[in-house]
């Protein structure tokens, strides 16, 4: 019983530096599906999501809800990615998944290049 305590405590306590030496943020996103410009609906209708996350070097992590306008009662949502410059050349590459029922996914990758 002993070893799971100190093993709770050394847990904790490489979360709290983890965290301490990370960036931390608050994010929202509001997204708008439409076919004509003049038909964008109400903001009741769109998508948001509002997430808590971490950047870490390169890469960042946020988990948060999803759902319409300022309800965020639809669901679970979460994003990771990561982006690295070689050169003139930017890769970036994220996961962002949302949770009702089951999980669904989507992979987004970009390669940008500078002049």
């Amino acid at each position: 019983m002993n070893t799971l305590k100190t093993s709770m405590i050394a847990l904790v306590a490489l979360f709290i530096s983890a965290t301490a030496s990370a960036d931390s943020y608050v994010v929202y996103e509001n997204d708008v599906a439409f076919d004509k410009f003049d038909s964008l609906g109400s903001f009741d209708d769109t998508r948001s999501d509002i997430r808590i996350g971490t950047s870490v070097g390169n890469g960042y992590v946020e988990l948060g809800k999803f759902g319409n306008g300022f309800n965020f009662d639809a669901g679970t949502s979460a994003e990771a990615g990561v982006q690295k410059s070689v050169g003139n050349f930017t890769f970036k590459a994220k996961v962002e998944s949302f949770h009702v029922d089951d999980w669904s996914h989507k992979l987004e990758t970009n390669v940008k290049y500078k002049f």
